[in-house]
């Protein structure tokens, strides 16, 4: 699992793009005699100043494998706040190419080094990871902070040796779904 650390708990949560499916989850807090939460799917979901002046979006791409999400730095944002912390089960390295490599029990997942840009000019900005024990974080080179910069990741999750083949589903009493 990840957490993004140090984060505003108030942040706004925005969702653009509703898909046709839904999800149901068990309402282990409902008396009723069908109790289950319906949540709509979306391609886009936007959190809002989740760090000063800085949104995450993450975005559910058409006919690629693993998901996608953008960090948005606006004017006055500070990236060096941004840190995404892994459990203590994942084992983190940071490869030749830059990219992070998450080892898991399921098989790894690979964030590829971060693209950034500046959205006003277009123009790349070197950029990378840092990994500090089982934090990531990010390092950018020189870049206008009064323009709106992207940085974009993107992440991959490998198959398992035993493929992608769903063995269970289940819940607990936090509200979490486990595949």
């Amino acid at each position: 699992t990840m957490e993004w650390q140090g984060v505003n708990t108030n942040s706004e949560i925005i969702s653009e793009s509703i898909l046709s499916n839904y999800y149901t989850y068990a309402n282990l807090n409902s008396t009723t005699v069908h109790p289950t939460i319906k949540a709509n799917a979306y391609n886009k979901i936007i959190y809002k100043n989740i760090y000063p002046n800085i949104d995450i979006e993450y975005v559910f791409p058409k006919d690629s494998v693993g998901f996608k999400y953008n960090i948005i730095l606006r004017k006055g944002s500070d990236p060096r706040l941004i840190q995404m912390k892994y459990s203590s089960m994942d084992e983190l390295n940071l490869d030749s190419y830059g990219n992070i490599i998450i080892k898991t029990p399921f098989g790894d997942i690979k964030e590829h080094a971060p693209k950034t840009f500046d959205n006003e000019t277009n123009e790349l900005i070197n950029s990378s990871f840092i990994l500090t024990k089982k934090i990531i974080g990010f390092k950018l080179g020189i870049y206008n902070p009064e323009h709106e910069i992207k940085i974009d990741p993107w992440v991959v999750l490998s198959p398992p040796a035993f493929g992608y083949t769903y063995f269970d589903i289940n819940y607990d009493y936090n509200g979490n779904v486990y595949v």
